[in-house]
C-alpha cells in the first residue's frame, strides 16, 4: 500500500488518521512506530476479525483490566467474555455491546453512540442457527448502557430477547458454558437488577417477561454471589450483604406482582386475579424467610431500640401518635462505618471488644441500608395485601413511619455525593403518602381493590 503525505516531515495519511507516529523507510512497505500507541495484534487466524480503531481498542483494554477486577456488578460476565474470547471478540452483537459498556464508563458518549447504531445494525443479522450465548450477553450489556441512558423501550426490547436466549440456554437448545460456577448467577442478579429499574408503563404485555419474573434469587444464592465477590474471610459482613442483595430481589418480586394486579385489572379475566393472588404468596413467603433469617433476628435484636418499637396509630384518621415523632433511631454513627462509604480500611478493634461488640460500633451505615430496604419492602406488601385482598396483616402505618424516620436520618448521616440516599427521603414520603390514601376506608378512598373485582366476578 502506497503512503500518502504533503511532505517528508509531515505523517502520511494512514498514521495521521489513527494518531501513531509515522516514519519514512523510502521502500515499498510501510513503518509505523507504535511505541507511544498500545494496540491489539491482529491475529490471521480468528474469522470475522474486525479491526478495532484506538479508541474501541482502549474501551476494550479497560473492560479487561479495569472492569473485570473491580466490584463492578457484570465483573463476572467480562471476565467470562475475556476468557472464551480474549481480546478478539469476533461475535459483532458482543464486541459492539462490549465497547459501548466500556464507553459508557469511561464517559465516552460518542462512542456509546456509535457502537449502539453498530449493535443495531449487528443483531439484524442473527439467525435462529446461529444464536449462541455471546449473543445473549450482548444484549444484556447493551440493556445496561441503554437504562443508563434512559432508553427503556430499548431496554425492554432487548432484555427479551436476552431472555429469550437464556430460555434456549436453560432448555439446552443452545450448549451452554458459563466459565465459572457463579456466572449463572451473576447474569441473573445483573438481568434482575435492570429489570428492577424499568418503570411500569400499564401496559402488562410490555410489563411482563415471563422467565426473568419467574428466577427469584435465594437467600443461598445470594450468599454464593456474596463469596465470589468478597471471600470468606469476614462472616459477620458477608452475612449482612446477603440481606441487602435478598432485600433487592425481594422488590424484583414485588415489582412482579404489581404488574400482574396491572394484568388483572386490565383484563378482567378470574385466572388473571388468581394470577395475582398467587404472586402475593412468594411475596410474603420470602418477607417470611428474611424475618426467620437468624441473622437478621441478631441485628434486628442490635437494633431493638427503634426497629421493636411500636409506631402503631391510636385511629384510622391518626397517621402515628404526635409524640412518636421525637427521636431518632439510635443507630450507631456512619462516620464509624467506612466500609458503607467505599473506604478500604475499617476501625480498629478496641480492647476487650468482642466481634459482635465491634460489628455493632462499626455497621451503623449498613444496617441502615438494610432497615430502609426491609421496610420498604414490608409497605409495598402493606399496599399490595390491600389491593389485592381488601385487607392487609402487616401493620403498615407502623413500618411506614420507621421507613421515613429511618430514610430522612439516613440521608443526614451520609453526604450529598451520595444521591440514592438524599432521593430516600422523597420516596419514604411518597410511600407514606399512598399508605394513607388507602388505608382509609373505601367510601373516603373511592378506590375498588382487585378482592372487590374478584366478588363481582
Amino acid at each position: 500500500m502506497k503512503c500518502v503525505f504533503p511532505s517528508l516531515q509531515a505523517p502520511c495519511e494512514y498514521c495521521d488518521l489513527r494518531g501513531l507516529n509515522c516514519s519514512k523507510t523510502r521502500s515499498s512497505g510501510r513503518k509505523v512506530d507504535n511505541s507511544d500507541h498500545a494496540t491489539l495484534p491482529r491475529p490471521p487466524s480468528i474469522p470475522d476479525y474486525v479491526e478495532l480503531n484506538p479508541q474501541e481498542q482502549h474501551a476494550i483494554r479497560f473492560l479487561y483490566e479495569s472492569i473485570a477486577n473491580s466490584f463492578d456488578r457484570h465483573r463476572e460476565i467480562v471476565r467470562m467474555i475475556q476468557g472464551r474470547s480474549g481480546p478478539f471478540i469476533s461475535n459483532p452483537c458482543l464486541r459492539n455491546a462490549a465497547i459501548a459498556y466500556s464507553a459508557q464508563k469511561l464517559n465516552n458518549l460518542p462512542l456509546v453512540q456509535s457502537s449502539r447504531e453498530a449493535f443495531q445494525l449487528s443483531i439484524r443479522k442473527i439467525a435462529r442457527k446461529t444464536v449462541d450465548m455471546d449473543h445473549m450477553h450482548g444484549f444484556l450489556l447493551m440493556t445496561y448502557v441503554c437504562r443508563r441512558q434512559g432508553a427503556w423501550s430499548a431496554v425492554t426490547e432487548y432484555m427479551k430477547n436476552f431472555a429469550s436466549i437464556l430460555q434456549d440456554v436453560v432448555d439446552q437448545r443452545i450448549p451452554g458454558n458459563w466459565f465459572t460456577p457463579t456466572t449463572y448467577l451473576e447474569t441473573l442478579w445483573s438481568v434482575r437488577g435492570l429489570n428492577r429499574a424499568r418503570p411500569l408503563t400499564g401496559n402488562w404485555n410490555a410489563d411482563t417477561i415471563i422467565l426473568i419474573d419467574t428466577l427469584d434469587i435465594n437467600l443461598e444464592n445470594c450468599s454464593q454471589l456474596v463469596v465470589a465477590t468478597h471471600g470468606t474471610s469476614d462472616y459477620t459482613r458477608n452475612k449482612i450483604f446477603n440481606l441487602m442483595l435478598y432485600n433487592q430481589d425481594i422488590l424484583h418480586t414485588i415489582k412482579t406482582c404489581f404488574s400482574a394486579l396491572l394484568r388483572a385489572k386490565q383484563s378482567q379475566l378470574l385466572a388473571h386475579f388468581e394470577l395475582c393472588r398467587r404472586k402475593l404468596g412468594v411475596v410474603q413467603d420470602r418477607i417470611r424467610v428474611l424475618e426467620e433469617d437468624p441473622f437478621f433476628r441478631e441485628i434486628q435484636i442490635i437494633d431493638e431500640s427503634f426497629m421493636l418499637r411500636s409506631y402503631a396509630s391510636q385511629n384510622n384518621f391518626e397517621f402515628i401518635p404526635h409524640s412518636a415523632y421525637t427521636g431518632w433511631t439510635g443507630i450507631d454513627p456512619v462516620s464509624q462505618d467506612l466500609l458503607s462509604t467505599y473506604q478500604k480500611f475499617g476501625l480498629p478493634v478496641e480492647l476487650g471488644e468482642d466481634l459482635m461488640a465491634y460489628f455493632k460500633r462499626t455497621s451503623g451505615g449498613i444496617r441502615r441500608l438494610i432497615w430502609t430496604r426491609y421496610l420498604r419492602n414490608v409497605v409495598l406488601l402493606h399496599l399490595l395485601e390491600l389491593l389485592i385482598q381488601g385487607y392487609s396483616g402487616v401493620n403498615g402505618h407502623d413500618a411506614t413511619t420507621k421507613f421515613v424516620i429511618m430514610a430522612a436520618e439516613t440521608a443526614t448521616q451520609f453526604s450529598l455525593s451520595f444521591t440514592y440516599m438524599n432521593q430516600l427521603v422523597l420516596y419514604g414520603f411518597s410511600l407514606a403518602d399512598l399508605v394513607v390514601r388507602y388505608s382509609y376506608p373505601p367510601p373516603l378512598r373511592g378506590i375498588s381493590t382487585v378482592a372487590s373485582a374478584i366478588n363481582v366476578l
